[in-house]
């Protein structure tokens, strides 16, 4: 899971948990301003 590499050069992000879609968006979208909880909870363990 390369997220910086990701959100650089891809046009589309999906965020998937336990086989279900839970976003799909922009990756500066995703990154910026996840809506589901589970998502958030996801970055904020990734990012730093």
């Amino acid at each position: 899971h390369e997220m910086g590499f990701a959100r650089n050069v891809a046009t589309r992000a999906i965020f998937i948990d336990e086989g279900q879609i839970l976003e799909d968006t922009k990756p500066e979208v995703l990154f910026t301003s996840p809506t589901h909880p589970r998502t958030k909870e996801f970055l904020a363990k990734v990012m730093y």
